[in-house]
Order: C-alpha cells, then sequence, then structure tokens
C-alpha cells in the first residue's frame, strides 16, 4: 500500500479552505493514509472518492482522529453510509480537536489488496 496527497490552502474574508488530493495505489480493506497540516477543528463539505482499478466492486472511505480508529469510539468523525465505485458527498462533517493536526482515513474497498483510488477532500477550518 502507497499514498501520497497533496495540499492547496485558500481564504476569502478570513476563511481558509483545505484542498486535499489523496493518491492511493494497491490498497487493502485496512489500509490507512494520514494526513497532516489539516485545520484543528473544520468542516468537511466534500469528499469525493473514486475506485479507479484493482479488483473491489466498491469502497466505504472511513476518517477519524486517530490512527486505528472504528465507528464505536469517541474519535470516530464519519463513514460513508452506502459503498460504491464512486463518491461524491456534499454533506458537511464537522470535526474537533485533531491532535498535531493529523487526520486518518480508510478507503477501505471490498475485496483485494489492488486497488486504486483518488480522494479530493475539501475542508473549511472553523472555531471550536
Amino acid at each position: 500500500m502507497a499514498f501520497t496527497f497533496t495540499r492547496t490552502i485558500s481564504g476569502y474574508a478570513g476563511i481558509r479552505a483545505y484542498h486535499y488530493t489523496i493518491t492511493e495505489t494497491l490498497i487493502a480493506a485496512a489500509s490507512e493514509w494520514t494526513l497532516t497540516g489539516c485545520p484543528i477543528n473544520g468542516r468537511i463539505v466534500s469528499y469525493i472518492a473514486d475506485l479507479t482499478g484493482g479488483s473491489a466492486a466498491t469502497i466505504q472511505p472511513f476518517l477519524s482522529r486517530i490512527t486505528g480508529g472504528t465507528t464505536t469510539d469517541v474519535d470516530f468523525i464519519s463513514q460513508q453510509a452506502a459503498a460504491a465505485a464512486y463518491i461524491n458527498d456534499q454533506s458537511q462533517v464537522v470535526y474537533v480537536g485533531l491532535t498535531g493536526g493529523e487526520l486518518f482515513g480508510l478507503t477501505t474497498p471490498d475485496a483485494g489488496a489492488d486497488n486504486n483510488v483518488t480522494t479530493s477532500l475539501l475542508i473549511i477550518e472553523s472555531v471550536a
């Protein structure tokens, strides 16, 4: 499993927006990525993930404030309600208190360890 990400920060009227593009290659269900430089408190306003290759039919992304997080712990942020090969989620998810500005994610393909996914994430910085 390998991943890379790019980050672009833009702003208007004192509000900063963080756009991340994450490229994952050869991932399996337990392959986790880490974004650094995220706002400590934020609102995720766009989450787009595209399964671009591999043996999986669907993905079901998951976000946490800690590495190895689960949907039942206090550090859980969100998980897509339904698995799909392409996800375009424009609902808003608010989080607070990222430790060191790190956000952890699992794309969670349903099969194989040969999957490739491209994800676009837009986070608006907020105050707690």
